[in-house]
């Protein structure tokens, strides 16, 4: 056993053993470079979108339609849309007529002003 250890290291080419490993370090480096930079590239994109996106609830909610849900952390998890109706059913001989309002819409109708 130990004679075959002994001629299979004989045989090892060690010059193309060290370039491999040397290459494989190289490329480890490099690569591990541009990663990190990636990396910091999409933290301050995903940033960004984050902001843009608060701004684009708060316009929302400013608008008075929507209602943002935020969670215990303040972080939005949905959107919510309140609309009032007002119902009135009119039923005629063999006809059933339903109408849906919005309640604003009823309360310009039936203003006098």
């Amino acid at each position: 056993m130990v004679e075959t250890i002994g001629y299979l290291i004989q045989w090892i080419d060690w010059e193309l053993v060290i370039s491999v490993g040397v290459g494989g370090l190289i490329t480890w480096g490099v690569s591990w470079w541009f990663y990190r930079q990636a990396g910091k590239e999409l933290k301050t994109e995903a940033d960004r979108l984050h902001d843009l996106d608060a701004m684009i609830l708060r316009w929302l909610e400013i608008g008075g339609d929507l209602r943002v849900v935020r969670d215990e952390q303040g972080r939005p998890v949905a959107l919510k849309r309140d609309i009032s109706v007002v119902d009135r059913i009119d039923i005629e001989p063999g006809v059933e007529k339903i109408e849906l309002r919005r309640a604003k819409e009823r309360k310009q109708n039936d203003d006098p002003h």
